[in-house]
Parts: C-alpha cells; sequence; structure tokens
C-alpha cells in the first residue's frame, strides 16, 4: 500500500505535462524511473532524517528529484542535481522545486567533474548516473564521504544492472549498514487515473548509512 504522500506527488509529477503549452507538448515527456513500491519503502524508513542537503546524481527527468525532495528534504533545503544534459523536463521540475522554496542548484557536467562544486556537508545522497561497473563506483567512492555521518545514501538499480549490483554486492561483504529493497509489483500513474496491479522489473533500490569509524553495524535503516 502506498502512502498518501508518495501517491499525491506522484500525481502532481505527471500532471505538470498539461501545464506545458499544447504546441510544446511533444517536446516533454515526464518520467519517474523508479520502481515506485521501492520509493514507498525509502520514504517510510527515512521520513523521520532531516534532510538540509540533498544531491542527486543522474537528474534525467527530474522524477526522482521531485519525489525524494518533497518527500524527504526540509524546506528550504538546498539540492543539487547532476545531469549533464539540459533536459527539459528536469528544468520544468528544478523551477517548480524552487518556488516552493527549495534552493536549487543544477550542474550540467558529469558527477567527476561536478565534484568539487558540490558540498562536503550532504545529508542526503541518491546515485542514479551511468551504471557501468567504473562509473558507479566512482560516484560512491568519491561523493559518499562527503555525506555526513549519520546521513544517508540511496543507490538506484542495485538488482538489475551489473555495476549498481556488484557495488551493493561488496557493501554487504563489508558488513556496512545497507538495505536493500525489491519489489515486482509497483503502481503506475497515466497521468491523472492511477493504475493499480501493474506489473514491473524490480530495480533494487539501496539505502547506506554513513557510520563514524569505528561504529558497529546497527541496522537501524
Amino acid at each position: 500500500m502506498l502512502t498518501r504522500e508518495v501517491e499525491k506527488l506522484y500525481r502532481e509529477y505527471y500532471g505538470f505535462q498539461l501545464e506545458v503549452p499544447y504546441t510544446q507538448q511533444h517536446l516533454y515527456h515526464f518520467s519517474i524511473n523508479q520502481n515506485l513500491e521501492e520509493l514507498n519503502k525509502v520514504y517510510k524508513s527515512l521520513r523521520d532524517e532531516k534532510v538540509n542537503v540533498f544531491v542527486e546524481i543522474g537528474g534525467a527527468s527530474g522524477g526522482s528529484l521531485w519525489m525524494y525532495a518533497n518527500l524527504l528534504c526540509e524546506k528550504g533545503a538546498e539540492i543539487v542535481v547532476i545531469e549533464p544534459e539540459r533536459r527539459r523536463e528536469l528544468c520544468f521540475i528544478c523551477n517548480k522545486l524552487s518556488q516552493l522554496g527549495y534552493k536549487v542548484k543544477q550542474i550540467h557536467q558529469n558527477s567527476m567533474m561536478a565534484l568539487a562544486s558540490v558540498s562536503n556537508e550532504i545529508d542526503l545522497l541518491h546515485i542514479d548516473g551511468d551504471h557501468d561497473e567504473i562509473s558507479v563506483l566512482n560516484d560512491f567512492s568519491f561523493y559518499f564521504p562527503k555525506v555526513e555521518y549519520g546521513g544517508y545514501a540511496i543507490l538506484h538499480d542495485t538488482d538489475s544492472f551489473a555495476g549498481p549490483k556488484k557495488l551493493r554486492e561488496s557493501l554487504e561483504t563489508q558488513n556496512e549498514d545497507i538495505v536493500t529493497y525489491s519489489c515486482g509489483d509497483f503502481f503506475e500513474f497515466t497521468k491523472s487515473n492511477l493504475v493499480s496491479g501493474s506489473k514491473q522489473c524490480q530495480c533494487g533500490t539501496s539505502v547506506i548509512r554513513r557510520r563514524e569509524l569505528g561504529q558497529q553495524t546497527t541496522n537501524s535503516i
């Protein structure tokens, strides 16, 4: 069962297509490339956290950015999205978030080039950029140390792509504070109509908490 918050935001996101001028609608392709049940479980596990700095690697069409920003970030939070392409949908979503009072910054570079422009005080990091093994490992290795102790990283597609899956398996063997949500069922919205009971291949969404050196695994996620 989806929370009302997740359902509401999902409907709002796809409703934005209707706000685009009719003559330009063919240029916009809004899409939340997430398994919604997995996203819902991430929300329920992290909703009590206070996120003031949120960084997303791989903004795509702004779907996960819209969901996680509104579900988990404090009002007025600093949001940084790294996406090399200047996507219309992403710019639209960033403008919407700015109107809601978030401090949004887009970086149109690859994640390694953007590294120096990103805060060292990240509360929540979402890694969903290039999925090859080297890129995923680099994103995690260089950005996770920027996460505050007690903060979290969300890794996407840790069941469905070889690169993220290998990273997840490596973290599990290192006894890290990591939990993976894998769901085959999901709920899909088409414009304003909710269609339940649809099927989608599980993506695998992993949440890892950064703990202080020497701290024992707490399984607190």
